[in-house]
Formats: structure tokens, sequence, C-alpha cells
């Protein structure tokens, strides 16, 4: 019989933020081995010594967790970015070397402005249409981010309260919104084929999105 070797899993150090009531919903690793949590602000601590290095706290944030973190190598000789967003709809994007905020995009705010660009899946039939911007009253929240190998491309999903979902594509160098639609479903996780332009997303109906 061939021999097996044990594998033990033991917990090294426990990640805490000096103060917190919430749950942790998303992590992630630099090339550095930090490690960063997204939970009421994003944390980052260092994997050796087990201590808390930085709070990510967003000026547009409110008692509004996060659900999601990406933390990206530089683009073009970019910023080294962290991406992260949650209940409030704002994507935060962060240098996470320097831990300064770059910028703060709202998803719904920007939705709207370029409206007449985007395209809803939205109906029961899931025919394509178009675009209706979101009511002023809609809370929208990002529920999961990633990125292309380069960093160049950021896609972005989420809900919107009683209204389904969204996801978006951005361009990272510039920021800027390119593509996106409404969906009948609330996605929860997108995936991007690395050889291809295919997009998959999962959410609250018993479906995988192609």
């Amino acid at each position: 019989m061939e021999k097996t070797e044990r594998i033990i899993l033991q917990a090294k150090h426990r990640f805490r933020p000096q103060v917190s009531k919430y749950e942790f919903n998303d992590f992630d690793y630099d090339a550095d081995d930090n490690i960063f949590g997204a939970s009421e602000f994003g944390y980052k601590w260092n994997t050796d010594t087990g201590k808390l290095v930085a709070t990510f706290d967003g000026r547009k944030r409110h008692d509004s967790y996060l659900h999601t973190v990406r933390v990206l190598p530089p683009f073009q000789g970019g910023h080294s970015v962290a991406l992260m967003g949650g209940e409030d709809g704002i994507l935060g994007v962060w240098d996470h070397k320097s831990h300064k905020v770059i910028e703060e995009i709202d998803i719904k705010s920007k939705m709207n402005e370029g409206a007449d660009s985007l395209h809803s899946y939205a109906n029961n039939d899931n025919n394509k249409s178009s675009f209706t911007p979101w009511e002023k009253q809609s809370n929208l929240w990002i529920s999961h981010v990633e990125s292309s190998e380069s960093s160049v491309w950021w896609n972005v999903c989420g809900g919107v309260d009683d209204a389904g979902g969204h996801l978006t594509c951005w361009h990272a160098p510039t920021r800027s919104l390119v593509s996106g639609c409404a969906l009948r479903e609330t996605p929860n996780r997108v995936a991007r084929n690395s050889s291809s332009n295919i997009i998959n997303t999962v959410g609250n109906e018993s479906v995988v999105l192609y």
C-alpha cells in the first residue's frame, strides 16, 4: 500500500482588526504575502508578524460593510491597486502600498450617466432591451470584483434593491465604464475566461450565466 503524507492544518495567526463587530466576507493577498480582508472596512495584515498594517476607510462610506477585495499587480507602470466594494455601491480604488485612495467610483451614478451605451436583460424572457437608469431611491451594492491578468480590465457585479442586479466592465488606466447591463438576477460572483471574452456569473437564481 502506498504511504500517504499526513497533512495537518494549523492556524499560525488569527488576523483581527483593532475593533470590529462585523464578519469578514472576502480576502486576498499581495505579492509580498500581506493579507487583505473585507469587513466594515478594508484591512491589511503582515502575514509574518500577524500585525495589522493598515485600515482602508473610504471617504464616501458610512457604516456599509465590504463584500469584496481584490489586490492587483501594477498595470503599465501605474499604481499597485486594491479594489474594494460593498453595500454602498462604491468601488474603492486604493494604492495598497501607500494605503491612499486613488478614486471612489459610484457604480449607480456612472451607469445612469452612461445609460445610452448600456443595455438590459432584466425582462423575464432575458431578451436584450434598452437600459433604464436606476431610480434615485434604489440602493445598489457590489458583490464581487475580478480583473484581467494585465489588470487593464475590471469586471464588477452586484445587486439592486427590488430590481435584480448589474454587471459592468471598466477600463483600469482611465477608470472609465466601457460596457454594462442590468440583470434580472442578482449576481454574487463574476469570473472571466482568460483565453476569451467570455464572462460567467452566478447569483440568486439556479443558473450560471455565460
